[in-house]
């Protein structure tokens, strides 16, 4: 096996630990919704909306020439 290989796998294994040392521990969790959770959805909803908008007009803009 040549470094380059394992050198790969020891990142994947590392990124697999990593991944489940995220997940939750406890598997009774409660499906309780704060009333501040709504607006905080309600914005990253919008925050990505906007995100695509702008990323789609910078391509446009780019294939598109200025009318100026």
């Amino acid at each position: 096996m040549n470094i380059h290989k394992m050198r790969f796998s020891l990142t994947l294994a590392g990124v697999f630990v990593g991944l489940l040392l995220l997940l939750p521990g406890d598997a009774h969790a409660a499906g309780y919704l704060d009333p501040g959770s709504g607006s905080t959805i309600a914005q990253g909803v919008i925050a990505v909306l906007a995100g695509i908008s702008r990323f789609f007009r910078k391509i446009k803009s780019f294939f598109v020439k200025s009318q100026d």
